[in-house]
């Protein structure tokens, strides 16, 4: 557990301002789209410190309005690699091969996870620093479009962030969620040492998600 947050207390107000400019809750679920895809996770099963966290900040949300991830759910998305049923088997397996190649000189790293905020259709912790996050996300991406080169990967920006609940309500005022970002501000950070990437199935289900791992891919490790 650290000590203090590896960013400076004016990052974090802003933080909180941003969040506070969100009027109103947007129900999640109503997004439309495939309900099933391939995606680039980092998991968190063995870090205790961050399920920690995340039941603290989700006890504080105990709100009919947002719907609470379970502790075995809980990830943070790097990429999407393609939708159901765009990769083959054979595909996949090519991916996760030519991740294992080009994960191999990358070296675990540690982040830290802290200060609730969110948008109107979710809420959840950030993840600093970003940036071996991101240099991890954009190494993954290689190797899907080194194999799908039309692979249907994310296109936004990253800002790494690990999900506690999602709304499930359209226009609720925000205000509640504002007071518990506010209030879980002082909750001590929680770390994680980041050695591996899941290739995950996702399935979009009634007001939830549900992923299972395919494999893994180690970072750092030696060929042979």
């Amino acid at each position: 557990m650290p000590d203090r947050l590896p960013v400076e207390p004016t990052a974090v107000a802003n933080l909180l301002a941003d969040f506070r400019r969100v009027r109103h809750l947007r129900n999640h679920w109503t997004r439309t789209g495939p309900r099933v895809g391939y995606y680039w996770y980092v998991t968190f099963d063995q870090a205790s410190d961050v399920l920690r966290l995340v039941r603290q900040c989700q006890d504080r949300l105990s709100f009919p309005y947002y719907d609470l991830v379970p502790p075995s759910m809980v990830h943070l998305t790097l990429d999407r690699i393609a939708y159901h049923p765009g990769p083959t088997a054979d595909q996949l397996e090519a991916i996760a091969s030519a991740a294992r190649e080009r994960c191999r000189p990358m070296m675990p790293f540690t982040i830290t996870v802290a200060i609730l905020t969110g948008t109107g259709g979710a809420i959840g912790l950030n993840v600093f620093p970003p940036e071996p996050v991101l240099e991890l996300r954009q190494t993954l991406r290689a190797a899907t479009l080194s194999v799908m080169p039309n692979a249907s990967v994310t296109n936004r920006a990253l800002h790494p962030h690990v999900t506690v609940a999602y709304a499930n309500t359209d226009g609720v005022p925000a205000t509640a969620a504002h007071e518990v970002a506010e209030q879980s501000a002082t909750l001590p950070p929680a770390t994680a040492r980041v050695d591996s990437a899941a290739m995950v199935r996702l399935e979009r289900r009634t007001r939830s998600y549900h992923w299972d791992a395919l494999t893994m891919v180690p970072l750092g490790s030696q060929p042979g």
